[in-house]
């Protein structure tokens, strides 16, 4: 009998305290993120990687310029017409199982400051790579040549074109 009572009381007990925690607000609120999610294109000459960001944001640059283990794109959040209102001092994180083509392990944001943002893409091994910014801004993609893809091929020479005459007539001119 003891036990079925002891039983019962810690039913009563729990169905009383959790919807108090539900209600209180406990300091501590789930935001939306700003990382939404990351899309991985691999093609033959080259592969793509898409951030997919729930807020808008201008490209300002990137470092380093063309390769390395690592990327550091700094971005200008505008935060108008968005649902996410991104907070100072917060970081996200997404990871990535690494592939030979894609060595990607993860994608950081950070948001010191209201109106400067990093996203920071870590790789096994040094790449190489070009950044651009979706025409939505609400993307980053960036591309991964393939070691072995094809380049167009580029001539010997460059052939300049001939320094033009002027054979025209003026008027007024004999």
């Amino acid at each position: 009998m003891r036990a079925g009572l002891s039983y019962v009381l810690a039913w009563v007990g729990a169905a009383l305290i959790l919807p108090l925690l539900a209600v209180s607000d406990g300091g501590v609120r789930a935001e939306p993120r700003v990382l939404d999610r990351l899309e991985v294109k691999e093609g033959p000459d080259s592969s793509r990687i898409v951030i997919h960001l729930n807020v808008p944001a201008s490209y300002i640059s990137h470092a380093p310029a063309t390769n390395g283990d690592f990327i550091r794109i700094d971005l200008r959040p505008t935060n108008a017409s968005s649902d996410v209102s991104p907070s100072t001092g917060r970081e996200e994180t997404l990871t990535w199982s690494p592939s030979n083509a894609v060595p990607l392990t993860k994608v950081t944001y950070d948001q010191p400051a209201p109106d400067t943002a990093t996203v920071t893409l870590a790789f096994t091994r040094p790449v190489s790579y070009k950044v651009a910014s979706g025409s939505d801004f609400r993307s980053l993609i960036v591309t991964l040549p393939r070691a072995g893809a094809k380049k167009p091929a580029e001539p010997d020479a460059v052939f300049l074109p001939e320094p033009m005459t002027d054979t025209s007539v003026r008027p007024g001119a004999a």
